[in-house]
């Protein structure tokens, strides 16, 4: 059973849309938009939409998180953001399909998915190399031969939304520089 509801359809199992990928879970939704090739506007796919619950349930999953992610060591920091750029190989078929949802030349969206893999890669350096700073206090008399050392402590939830036309490489650039601090 197929309702039309603007650009959205309220679908019960029609066409097998793609899931969302949301807080390491699968997810369906009750509307289903159509993905259309900005080029020639041919149908690419089907997708579940990331309704507002579905927003609220990752953001209240975000923060219920943060702690854990937060406790992780730098070294399994820096393992999660190499297995992520390890998985984000350049294929033809991720090539492609993101050429046809995104307008890009293939060359374009190779590029973009090698660029973003390499953010990862770097992320995951500077996850072994997280630092601080030492500072001289000694301004005046009071603060002789005292030092500060500062260190880095993650603030808040990351959140950003994507453009269609260069999907992955913006959310490479928010979440792989947020990985190394926690």
């Amino acid at each position: 059973m197929v309702a039309e509801k603007g650009h959205r359809r309220l679908t019960s199992n029609a066409d097998e849309p793609s899931e969302i990928f949301v807080v390491g879970k699968w997810l369906k939704s009750s509307y289903v938009i159509e993905v259309r090739a900005p080029s020639d506007n041919q149908l690419v796919r089907f997708t579940h939409e990331a309704t507002p619950s579905i927003v609220d349930e990752a953001i209240y999953e975000g923060h219920r998180s943060q702690r854990e992610l937060a406790a992780l060591a730098p070294f399994e920091r820096c393992e999660i953001l190499r297995t992520v750029a390890s998985k984000m190989v350049p294929t033809r078929i991720a090539g492609v399909t993101l050429e046809r949802e995104s307008g890009q030349a293939l060359r374009d969206a190779r590029t973009e998915i090698e660029r973003s893999a390499l953010t990862f890669r770097v992320a995951s350096e500077e996850a072994e190399r997280v630092s601080g700073e030492v500072l001289d206090l000694g301004i005046n008399r009071v603060s002789r031969e005292r030092l500060a050392l500062t260190r880095r402590f993650p603030v808040s939830l990351v959140a950003g939304i994507t453009p269609f036309n260069l999907p992955v490489s913006p959310s490479a650039h928010k979440i792989a520089p947020a990985m190394p601090i926690g």
